[in-house]
């Protein structure tokens, strides 16, 4: 299935703006395609899964610490917050479901089905695809003054 990649972008866009209004409240501040690998610090987290068909692709965001402890405030009473370190990789692996999914509905006709693997996170590391020679599609956002990271590796 041949996809343009200007479509791959609005989709993605689109997409990610939708899910970070209705998830997190907030909206996207800026959108910058980029042409490196997005800086992965120790007080971020990385979550990606693999898009498996039609389109094969690896999908991934990086997401500063404060950001998801923010999203967790605003959810969670004072005595659930306490454990909130043991519940960001649930968050940024929801998030990257939603986004890689509504990406995907974006994307594809309606009567195509796709399919995605289980979401994988690590604090303070990429994914090895971050850094492999194929065609890459990254996407800095400015959110409440954090960056994120979307990052579409196509096979």
């Amino acid at each position: 299935m041949e996809i343009k990649e200007q479509d791959i972008v609005s989709s993605l866009k689109k997409s990610l703006s939708e899910v970070f209004e209705n998830m997190a409240f907030t909206e996207i501040e800026t959108f910058d395609q980029i042409s490196t690998p997005p800086p992965v610090t120790s007080r971020s987290f990385a979550g990606w899964l693999s898009i498996e068909a039609p389109l094969k692709a690896d999908f991934g965001l990086i997401i500063p610490e404060r950001f998801l402890f923010n999203i967790l405030q605003s959810t969670l009473d004072e005595s659930q917050l306490k454990d909130w370190q043991k519940m960001e990789g649930d968050l940024i692996s929801e998030y990257c479901n939603t986004i890689a999914g509504d990406f995907m509905k974006n994307l594809l006709p309606p009567d195509k089905d796709f399919d995605l693997s289980l979401p994988n996170y690590k604090r303070g590391e990429s994914p090895a695809y971050f850094y492999e020679k194929r065609e890459m599609i990254t996407l800095a956002l400015t959110v409440e003054s954090d960056k994120i990271y979307c990052v579409l590796g196509l096979e």
